[in-house]
């Protein structure tokens, strides 16, 4: 957060209001596992970079050095580039974006999962965006992921099946937004899925804006509206509430509501019906199961302060 001091009272206090937040969601973040999951990784080329901090624990139970595969999967899951390397125990590994990333991959959103090869080793992982211009760092969430979350766990052709760390399907969760034209003040909300959402319950295989999936937007007054968001991408979306269609010009600050779509809602598509099983990863004899992490990040021009959102996640049977 930069130039907050030089602001005034009554603008620091409407920020605080503004970006209040329970962070308090059902989601496992900070724990030792077989894997850890990235939901968002970018770079830029230039001075827009994700970097990651990987911490390796129990390498001399079972034994050192112990190798960490990662691969870089697109917004669609497709899988791009993937590589190796090697760790000791209590070692701590810097990952790079950038670095690794290789040529072609500038300005591609995707997300990262690394996997430890001997299930007696855990790793651990944090995460940030920064921009060494405005010199700010922007914190990633960073899923654990447990050996049943990934087929072909330890090795280059892991994938991942679920995310039992991550929300639950068909729970509700609740995401921040401030889009307050006053401040300059924006929000990206970012949904990383295990499941295909392109396929949702009302696609339209005609709409080339992708899957609806209804939204329930309040703003700070407990005014309620019902608006749709459109799925394009498989496995990482974004919402910009500033361009949700039929959103009041003066809700301006409050919260998404959003109820995550089990597996079985992402298997109607009318073109895929999924009659078998799902197979949203290309991996035939496996069942994905749809967790889910959602988060928001609310930014603001005019005071350069950037905030990450996690979701304050509840059971549906809660009041709409």
């Amino acid at each position: 957060m930069k130039k907050i001091f030089s602001l005034s009272l009554s603008l620091v206090a409407a920020l605080m209001l503004a970006m209040w937040s329970s962070q308090a969601g059902a989601i496992t973040l900070g724990t030792y596992e077989a894997g850890a999951l990235v939901p968002l990784v970018i770079h830029n080329g230039s001075n827009v970079n994700t970097v990651v901090g990987i911490t390796l624990a129990d390498g001399t139970t079972a034994g050192n050095p112990q190798t960490v595969c990662w691969a870089f999967f697109n917004f669609n899951s497709m899988h791009i580039t993937n590589r190796c390397f090697t760790m000791t125990s209590n070692d701590m590994y810097l990952f790079n974006w950038q670095n690794e990333s290789g040529i072609g991959l500038a300005n591609t959103e995707g997300y990262i999962a690394f996997t430890v090869t001997s299930t007696a080793a855990k790793i651990s992982a944090n995460a940030f965006m920064v921009d060494s211009t405005t010199r700010d760092a922007i914190y990633v969430p960073v899923l654990p992921l447990k050996t049943t979350d990934m087929i072909n766990p330890g090795t280059t052709a892991f994938e991942v099946i679920s995310a039992a760390n991550g929300s639950a399907p068909g729970n509700r969760v609740d995401i921040r937004y401030w889009i307050d034209p006053a401040y300059q003040a924006t929000t990206a909300i970012k949904i990383w899925s295990v499941g295909d959402m392109s396929k949702g319950q009302w696609n339209n295989p005609d709409n080339p804006a992708g899957a609806i999936y209804p939204l329930v937007i309040y703003d700070n007054n407990e005014n309620r509206k019902s608006v749709n968001f459109y799925a394009k991408n498989a496995e990482l979306n974004t919402i910009d509430p500033s361009k949700l269609q039929g959103l009041p010009t003066n809700f301006i600050d409050g919260f998404v509501r959003f109820y995550l779509p089990t597996a079985a809602d992402l298997c109607t598509d009318r073109n895929d019906p999924c009659t078998n099983d799902v197979q949203y990863n290309g991996t035939p004899g496996h069942t994905d199961k749809n967790n889910m992490l959602v988060f928001s990040y609310v930014d603001s021009n005019l005071i350069g302060a950037a905030q990450t959102m996690l979701a304050g996640e509840g059971s549906s049977t809660l009041l709409p």
